[in-house]
């Protein structure tokens, strides 16, 4: 799976609220790709808010492992 640069950037972005517990509005055709990707869930609240499923995880995971390979300091 290749994921467009926006795609990775909102990846990142729903991961780093997670984290940090900061709200971020994160529109719903942002996350749209994603979801249908099985990336990212809609979470039951006030407003959008998205979390990342379990293969969204791993899919950040093994790009993190990829470019900490390629990147070397």
């Amino acid at each position: 799976m290749t994921l467009s640069e926006k795609q990775s950037e909102t990846l990142r972005n729903i991961r780093n609220l997670e984290k940090t517990g900061q709200r971020r509005f994160i529109h719903a055709a942002e996350a749209q790709d994603l979801t249908k990707l099985g990336l990212v869930e809609k979470q039951a609240g006030v407003g959008p808010s998205y979390r990342l499923t379990a293969r969204g995880w791993q899919a950040l995971e093994v790009a993190e492992e990829r470019l900490s390979v390629l990147v070397t300091l």
